[in-house]
């Protein structure tokens, strides 16, 4: 049975008049006055009170979309409202991480990017349906960062563990339909496919980013393969480019304020927000690979059999039903 909402999860959504009016041009031209303060006033452990640092959110002030069209996670197939966590800009969860900005959305979740307020960084907010318990996700962190996933390796400093995105943290939320998982991660930059189909040309990787990017992949791969874990669903989607200096926490920090004057979708129950549609810079070409909701958890080398793989990607031995293992990720 599960337990009431706990003491410690707060969810406040704070009132406030109408931001100013340069917050309300669009992000390319957000002016001075809303340009990130020195990074490192921003990412670094804050002597501030919790309150001081939560922000207030606009009212009014950007355009509200029209509530006969779907946006969104609307548009996704077997859409059900009720089983979506209606979170909104200004959110606080656990008396400590404030939802600032929408980064994404899936069949199973929504993705924000979110402040704690405590440790005055920015951080991933996945937020789950109802139902969903992510758990496989989970449990792959788990193993991944436990001791018990380093006894076969030889240097227990992998260089591959660097490029497995792994959970920070968890925690459960109560909805009006229900509960939700909600997962915390560190931000990272864009997908591979985002990054080669609208900042290559001719969608055309250069010969330092394929090498760079091959050597990295499989450093995280070999990693992952000597823990016991076969991803099964490495996708140019699923592999994330790495966010690694100032010019990249800049942009997202930019993303707070120019992502208050996005439209969104009004209803009685609900607001659909749009996801920031801005490219990250490109800061590192190296990967970080995400998403273990299909991975397989056992013992290094271990056979399986059954489905797995997105059609196009699919090894020989998956599509001729015979037994495969962690090869089917290389």
């Amino acid at each position: 049975m599960r337990a009431t909402r706990p003491a410690s999860l707060l969810i406040a959504r704070p009132q406030c008049s109408p931001f100013s009016a340069a917050a309300r041009r669009p992000f390319a031209r957000l002016n001075n006055r809303l340009a990130p303060q020195p990074l490192h006033t921003l990412i670094v452990t804050s002597t501030r009170t919790v309150s001081s640092l939560a922000r207030t959110f606009p009212t009014e002030g950007f355009e509200i979309l029209s509530s006969d069209k779907l946006y969104e996670e609307e548009q996704n197939s077997g859409y059900d409202a009720k089983r979506y966590y209606p979170v909104r800009l200004g959110d606080i969860f656990r008396a400590r991480y404030q939802v600032v900005a929408k980064i994404g959305f899936g069949c199973s979740s929504t993705v924000w990017l979110c402040r704690d307020l405590r440790e005055n960084i920015l951080l991933t907010l996945k937020v789950c349906i109802t139902g969903e318990e992510a758990d496989n996700e989970l449990a792959i962190s788990r193993h991944l960062k436990s001791q018990d996933a380093y006894v076969d390796l030889i240097n227990a400093e992998h260089p591959g563990k660097e490029r497995v995105r792994m959970v920070l943290d968890d925690f459960e939320i109560e909805g009006p339909h229900g509960f939700h998982r909600c997962l915390l991660f560190t931000p990272i930059g864009q997908t591979y496919f985002a990054f080669q189909t609208y900042e290559c040309p001719n969608r055309t990787l250069t010969k330092e980013a394929v090498q760079v990017s091959l050597l990295r992949i499989l450093e995280g791969l070999d990693f992952m393969h000597q823990t016991g874990v076969v991803h099964t669903d490495l996708t140019p989607i699923n592999i994330h480019l790495e966010a690694r200096d100032a010019k990249f926490k800049d942009a997202v920090v930019c993303l707070e304020y120019a992502e208050q004057i996005y439209p969104r979708k009004v209803l009685s129950d609900r607001v659909i927000h749009l996801s920031w549609n801005e490219s990250t810079p490109v800061t590192s070409w190296y990967p970080v690979i995400c998403d273990f909701g299909l991975a397989r958890l056992g013992k290094p080398k271990q056979k399986y059999s059954g489905d797995v793989m997105p059609w196009i990607y699919r090894a020989p031995e998956v599509i001729l039903d015979m037994e495969w293992d962690y090869k089917i990720d290389i």
